[in-house]
């Protein structure tokens, strides 16, 4: 099947639009750490599983996921080619749920059945608008559970300066380039709107950061990668397996820690401060190195992906 390269034929929209979402997302980030830091209101206490020692916003991934779910509504009303409606629906609707339950959690502290409960049910929601109804029941199963699992282990590993944010802009960046040299506008656009949200992040939290990410925004980002690897088809080209190679070092760093602890007994559930780029860090690497680290193995991981997408010319 030809490959139709759309990257060299970007919407001006899209363009737009990624301007937008950086700018805002940042503004709002601002905006929330001043109030966060004036009010004593939504700060993350240094707890067991932290590795900062100082109370610090927890705030900036709210404002993020706002922006990047009015930015892709925006652009699937004003221009539907790009964000089809079953996009516009499951990140509209599943992602406002899943970033609500996390501002929740970050105002209040829930309860893990009810912040899982609410990604179930997004979750099923993501596999009824994005899985085709001839696709056996087990493999919506799996797609479910992966949804499900992505927006978890996106929180797991938010929680060091710069990781979680530099991370969803390396993927997205990524997955949204893999998804233009194949042709598949409305991944790209999807993909890249969230990398230009998680941008206008960074910029506060890159370390030292100057502001977290909190549930709203991992789950979000979870929510949304998960969406776009069942979203994209089941083979290597652009589709759930390419996001498999993108996320490798999250899944991977959180699979490996959960499992360990299951073995051991502990109670998986609660907070630590036991995955590896944890490790890292109390090891004595600082939180800049070890985000420099995941970001240039997630580059290593890109071209994988690019590849085994059937890409050739790069």
């Amino acid at each position: 099947m030809p490959q139709t390269n759309i990257l060299i034929e970007v919407p001006f929209l899209l363009v737009v639009a990624c301007m937008f979402a950086t700018i805002i997302s940042s503004i709002g980030c601002g905006y929330m750490r001043r109030v966060s830091l004036k009010k004593s209101v939504l700060l993350d206490i240094p707890n067991q599983r932290s590795l900062h020692e100082e109370p610090m916003s927890r705030a900036g991934g709210a404002p993020m996921a706002l922006t990047a779910i009015v930015t892709v509504i925006l652009v699937g009303l004003i221009r539907p080619h790009l964000v089809p409606h079953r996009w516009l629906l499951t990140i509209g609707i599943g992602g406002s749920l899943v970033a609500w339950i996390g501002w929740l959690d970050d105002k209040s502290s829930l309860s893990a059945e009810k912040r899982f409960m609410v990604h179930l049910i997004a979750a099923v929601w993501a596999v009824v608008q994005l899985v085709p109804d001839e696709v056996p029941l087990f493999y919506r199963f799996i797609a479910g559970f992966w949804v499900a699992w992505s927006i978890n282990f996106y929180n797991f590993m938010d929680g060091i300066d710069g990781l979680a944010g530099s991370e969803a802009v390396i993927i997205a960046l990524g997955a949204g380039y893999i998804a233009g040299r194949l042709g598949m506008l409305s991944n790209l656009t999807i993909a890249w709107i969230i990398a230009a949200a998680a941008l206008g992040f960074l910029f506060w939290n890159w370390p030292p950061a100057k502001i977290f990410m909190g549930d709203a925004g991992s789950g979000f980002l979870g929510y949304a990668f998960g969406c776009l690897a069942i979203g994209s088809g089941t083979g290597w080209a652009g589709g759930f397996y390419t996001y498999l190679v993108l996320m490798a070092l999250f899944w991977g760093d959180a699979g490996y820690t959960l499992i360990k602890r299951i073995l051991r007994g502990e109670r998986f559930w609660e907070a630590h401060k036991q995955h590896l780029y944890q490790q890292a860090v109390q090891k004595g690497y600082t939180h800049h190195e070890v985000t420099l680290f995941f970001v240039t193995a997630n580059m290593l991981l890109f071209i994988a992906a690019a590849m085994m997408a059937g890409i050739g010319t790069m």
